[in-house]
C-alpha cells in the first residue's frame, strides 16, 4: 500500500489552518508521518502536507479530522485528495512491515503462546495452561474497553468452576459479569438489575434496559406498557395504581382491571406488535388476582342496580324542566340544571339489558339546546354514607372503587363520569367514549378510581357519594381528570346530547364495587331491592282494601289513624297526600263520607299518623274503631326520606 484514497472522499480546510476535515474515508490506517496531497484521487499533485495526528468520527467510515504539521495557505472546500503512505517510516515496505508487526503483536496478545491454529475446523483455540489463568477476547474502541469474552474460574454455589463470561465495562476499565455459563453443566446465569419508572397512563417498561422494573407513584390509571416488541419484564409496584385491561394491547389475568398495592409483583411479555400480556400477577398480601387487594368485592353499592323499582313514575315519561329533576326509577334521578331552552324527558323503559334486567332508564331530547357555561344534564344517584363508610374516603386508607354500567347512546363522543362528596366540594372526573360504531348499541363501560384521601365524606345517614353520568356540561361545570377541590361535573370535550333533537341516552346494569376487578353483573332479589328503595321513598297508590285502622274522637268529628311503613326509613319522612277528599272512613256504628279536611299529623322512620275531619253521622260514639279507605283512583300517600 503506497497511496491511500477513497473514490468519494473529500477534504476541506480553512485558509492558514492546519485542521483538515475529511469525509468519506476511514482514517484508521492513517498515521503521523504520512502526507496528504490535495487535488486528485489517483496521483500525487503538488506538495504534500505532513500529517501530525488524526481523529476519527464515532463512525470511522465517515471520516474525521487530520491535523497537519504546517497550515494550508489557501482555503479548500470538498476537494479530492490522496494520502501518500510511502513517507511513513520511510518507505512503503517499512509501512507494510509495521502493519504486519502490529497484527502479530495483537494476535500474540490475543492468543498467548499456547494458541494453536487448526486448519481443518478453522478453530482458534485459547488453551490456558493453568486453571487459575484467564483467557480473554477484548472489544474496545479507541482504547476504551466495552465488552470481553472471558474464560475464568468462578465460584458458584461454593464451588470453583470454569465459566465462560460475557463481561461489560460500564466505566471503560472495570469488568462486570453480564452473562455467565457454568462449564460443568451448561447452566446460564444472567446479571439482572432493576430500573425504576414513574407510573403514567403509558408506563413504558420496555424503554428500560433492565429486566426488573419498579413502578413508582400512585393514583394513576395505567392503560399501556408501551410498544416495545419481543420484551420480557418482571416488575413490582410501589403504590396503588390501576392496571386497565385492554383485550389487545394490555391483556390482564381474567380480562379485568387490577388495583395494585405496594409490593405486588408481575411478569409481562410483549409480542411482535408491542402488545403486552401480564402472564402472572401476585398480590403482596398473598391473595391471587380474584382476592383482595386488586379484586372487587361482589357487594354492589348501587341501590336497585337493575332499575326495577319505580314507585313514583312507573314507566311514564316525565319532563325535566330547567333547574328541576325527577326520578325515572327510584334509585336514579334525571337532572337538568340552568338550561332555559330546549326540552328533555326521562323515563324507565321496558327493554331487556345485557345483564338480564327488564328495565333501563332513558333521557330523550325533545327540543335542541345550546348549553350555557353553567348548564348540565345528567343521570345521578346518591349513596348513603353508611353504605360506603368502609371505603374510607377522606383518609389515607381510602380504597379504590370501580364503576361498571351499560349505556346506549345515539350520539358518539366522550361522556363524563363524576363522583362527588355530599357537600359537593370534592369531585373526581373521568370519561367513557361511545365510538361511532357503538351508536345505538348496548355497550358496557368501566372506570376505576383510587379513593380520595382528603375532603369530608359522610359515613352516617347523610350523602356519602354522588355518582353522575353526564350527557351535557357547560364550561363552568368542567374540571380536570382525577380528583380536585370543588364541585365539577364534566370534562372538556363532553358531548352535548341536548344539541340534537331526538337524541337519546340509556343507562342500565349499574354497579359500584370496591377494588379494580369487577365481578359479573347480577340482579338481586326483587323484594330486597324494593325494601332498600323504600328506605328512601314510599308511595301508596289507590287500593280498595283498608289503608289502616284508626279511632273516632267524641264531640269534634275527628278521626285519627296510623300507617305502619313497610320498611324503616332513613329518617322521618316528609309526607304528602293527594287530597283529604280522597280518603273516607267507616266505623261500626255509622258510615262516614269523604273527609273534608286534615292530612298528615306526624311521621317517624317507622310510621305515619293521620288526622282527618268530617261531618259525623247520628249516634256518633266516641272511641269507635274507624277504617280508612281511598275513595278516588287518583289517591296516593308519599313518604320521602331521599338523600
Amino acid at each position: 500500500m503506497s497511496l491511500y484514497y477513497s473514490s468519494t472522499g473529500t477534504a476541506s480546510v480553512a485558509a492558514n489552518s492546519n485542521l483538515v476535515t475529511v469525509a468519506g474515508l476511514d482514517l484508521t490506517t492513517v498515521q503521523p508521518g504520512m502526507t496528504i496531497h490535495f487535488g486528485s484521487r489517483n496521483k500525487l499533485v503538488g506538495d504534500g502536507y505532513l500529517i501530525a495526528s488524526k481523529t476519527r468520527n464515532s463512525d470511522p467510515t465517515t471520516g474525521g479530522t487530520i491535523t497537519l504539521v504546517d497550515p494550508v495557505p489557501s482555503a479548500l472546500t470538498t476537494v479530492a485528495f490522496i494520502i501518500n503512505t510511502q513517507s511513513y517510516n520511510g518507505t512503503q515496505d517499512a509501512f507494510g512491515a509495521a502493519e504486519f508487526v502490529q497484527l502479530a503483536v495483537a494476535l500474540t496478545r490475543l492468543t498467548g503462546p499456547a494458541t494453536t491454529l487448526y486448519t481443518g475446523s478453522k478453530q482458534l483455540s485459547l488453551d490456558k495452561k493453568s486453571s487459575t489463568a484467564v483467557g480473554r477476547v477484548l472489544h474496545a474502541i479507541d482504547g476504551r474497553n466495552w465488552f470481553a469474552a472471558t474464560q475464568k474460574p468462578s465460584t458458584i454455589a461454593g464451588q470453583t468452576v470454569e465459566s465462560y463470561v460475557i463481561e461489560a465495562y460500564p466505566d471503560g476499565t472495570t469488568a462486570v459479569d453480564a452473562i455467565r455459563v457454568n462449564a460443568n453443566n451448561g447452566a446460564v446465569d444472567a446479571r439482572i438489575e432493576e430500573g425504576a419508572i414513574t407510573a403514567a397512563a403509558t408506563t413504558d417498561i420496555g424503554s428500560l434496559n433492565t429486566h426488573l422494573v419498579n413502578i413508582t407513584g400512585s393514583g394513576v390509571a395505567i392503560t399501556s406498557f408501551g410498544s416495545r416488541a419481543y420484551c420480557d419484564r418482571r416488575g413490582r409496584f410501589s403504590g396503588a395504581c390501576t392496571l386497565t385491561h385492554n383485550a389487545t394491547s394490555l391483556i390482564l389475568p381474567g380480562g379485568k382491571n387490577i388495583t395494585t398495592a405496594a409490593g405486588d409483583t408481575f411478569e409481562a411479555t410483549s409480542d411482535s406488535a408491542g402488545n403486552w400480556t401480564v402472564r402472572s400477577y401476585n398480590a403482596a398480601s398473598g391473595a391471587a388476582v380474584g382476592g383482595a387487594p386488586g379484586t372487587a368485592s361482589k357487594r354492589n353499592r348501587i341501590i336497585d342496580p337493575g332499575m326495577r323499582v319505580s314507585q313514583l313514575n312507573g314507566n311514564n315519561a316525565v319532563t325535566i324542566a330547567p333547574n328541576t329533576f325527577d326520578f325515572p326509577s327510584d334509585s336514579w334521578l334525571a337532572e337538568r340544571a340552568v338550561n332555559t331552552t330546549g326540552g328533555l324527558t326521562a323515563q324507565r323503559i321496558a327493554q331487556l339489558t345485557p345483564g338480564g334486567s327488564p328495565y333501563r332508564i332513558r333521557a330523550t331530547v325533545t327540543a335542541a339546546n345550546t348549553p350555557a357555561a353553567g348548564d348540565r344534564a345528567q343521570f345521578q344517584t346518591r349513596i348513603e354514607g353508611l353504605d360506603v363508610s368502609d371505603l374510607r374516603f377522606g383518609s389515607a386508607s381510602a380504597k379504590t372503587i370501580t364503576l361498571r354500567f351499560g349505556v346506549r347512546a345515539s350520539v358518539a363522543g366522550n361522556y363524563t363520569i363524576a363522583v362527588l362528596n355530599g357537600t359537593v366540594n370534592r369531585s373526581w372526573l373521568g370519561s367513557i367514549t361511545v365510538a361511532a360504531g357503538e351508536i345505538n348499541t348496548d355497550v358496557v363501560k368501566t372506570v376505576t378510581l383510587v379513593g380520595d384521601t382528603t375532603g369530608t365524606w359522610a359515613t352516617d345517614t347523610g350523602i356519602g357519594f354522588i355518582v353522575c353520568v353526564v350527557f351535557c356540561g357547560g364550561t363552568s361545570m368542567q374540571g380536570v381528570a382525577g380528583w380536585q377541590s370543588g364541585g365539577f361535573y364534566a370534562l372538556p370535550g363532553q358531548v352535548n346530547l341536548l344539541a340534537t333533537n331526538g337524541a337519546t341516552f340509556d343507562l342500565f346494569d349499574v354497579g359500584l364495587y370496591e377494588g379494580g376487578v369487577v365481578p359479573p353483573f347480577e340482579l338481586g332479589d326483587f323484594a330486597d331491592d324494593l325494601r332498600k328503595c323504600q328506605r328512601y321513598f314510599w308511595r301508596q297508590n289507590y287500593i280498595t282494601d283498608p289503608l289502616c285502622m284508626g279511632q273516632a274522637f267524641s264531640g269534634i268529628g275527628a278521626y285519627a289513624g296510623v300507617v305502619q311503613l313497610p320498611a324503616p326509613m332513613r329518617a322521618a319522612p316528609s309526607c304528602s297526600i293527594s287530597s283529604p277528599a280522597h280518603f273516607s272512613g267507616s266505623r261500626a256504628d255509622s258510615s262516614v263520607a269523604a273527609f273534608s279536611s286534615g292530612g298528615i299529623a306526624y311521621s317517624s322512620p317507622e310510621r305515619i299518623g293521620f288526622n282527618f275531619s268530617g261531618a259525623p253521622a247520628s249516634s256518633f260514639t266516641a272511641g269507635n274503631a274507624v277504617g280508612f279507605y281511598f275513595n278516588n283512583s287518583a289517591a296516593f300517600i308519599n313518604a320521602n326520606a331521599r338523600l
